[in-house]
C-alpha cells in the first residue's frame, strides 16, 4: 500500500476547479525499481546478466520485446556465480492459444523455463514474474507473451532447488535473436 502525507489542501478560489497539494515528505511503498537494460541489437544466441537479483528485492520483472529469427521457442536459466542453473530442475505447466485452437502442456523436469509464445518468428512481448531467485529456496515464477501472430502463452515454472541465484540467462531455442530485456525490482 502506497502513503502520501499530506500537510495542506487549498482551493486556490471559488471560480477554479483545481487543487493545490503542499505536500511533506513522498509517496512510500510499492512499485518498480529499474535495476538494468539489455539491449541486443546484433542477432545472439544468449544474453545473461549477473547480479540483478540481489537481497534488496524478494520479487522481480523481467520485461522483453524480441524478435526470433528462427520458428521456436524461448527459455530462461538461472544463474549463480557466472554459471547457468542448467540441470533438469524446471517444472513448467504452458498453456497458449494460436489462432482458434488452445494446448497446454506439462512436460518431465527440463533443463530450462520456457518463456515465449510457442513456435513463432518475428516480434514477441513477454512479461516474467520471478518470486525469490537470490533466496535459498525453490524459485517460482510466471510468464505471459504474446506475437504478431495471434497467439498467447502463460507458463508457470517451479525450480525446484534451494540455491540462490543472482542471474538469468534468456535464449531462443532454436537460432538467433534481437531485442531488449528490462529487469524491475519489487519494492516492498
Amino acid at each position: 500500500m502506497s502513503t502520501l502525507k499530506t500537510t495542506n489542501i487549498q482551493h486556490p478560489s471559488a471560480g477554479s476547479p483545481n487543487l493545490v497539494l503542499a505536500a511533506d515528505g513522498g509517496v512510500t511503498g510499492g512499485g518498480l525499481d529499474l535495476i538494468t537494460t539489455e539491449a541486443f541489437s546484433v542477432a545472439v544466441s544468449s544474453v545473461s546478466v549477473n547480479g540483478c537479483f540481489t537481497s534488496d528485492y524478494t520479487n522481480y520483472s523481467i520485461v522483453i520485446e524480441q524478435t526470433n529469427g528462427s520458428t521456436g521457442t524461448s527459455s530462461f536459466r538461472y544463474r549463480a556465480s557466472g554459471s547457468d542453473a542448467s540441470t533438469s530442475n524446471y517444472n513448467r505447466q504452458s498453456l497458449w492459444g494460436d489462432g482458434s485452437s488452445a494446448s497446454a502442456v506439462n512436460p518431465a523436469l527440463e533443463s530450462q523455463g520456457y518463456y515465449t509464445v510457442n513456435g513463432h518468428t518475428g516480434l514477441a512481448f513477454v512479461k516474467i514474474d520471478i518470486h525469490g531467485p537470490n533466496l535459498a529456496a525453490p524459485t517460482m515464477s510466471i510468464s505471459s507473451g504474446r506475437t504478431l501472430h495471434p497467439s498467447v502463452e502463460i507458463t508457470g515454472t517451479y525450480h525446484n532447488l534451494s540455491t540462490a541465484y543472482d542471474g538469468i540467462t534468456i535464449f531462443p531455442n532454436v537460432g538467433t535473436f534481437t531485442g531488449t530485456m528490462r529487469i524491475y525490482g519489487y519494492k516492498d
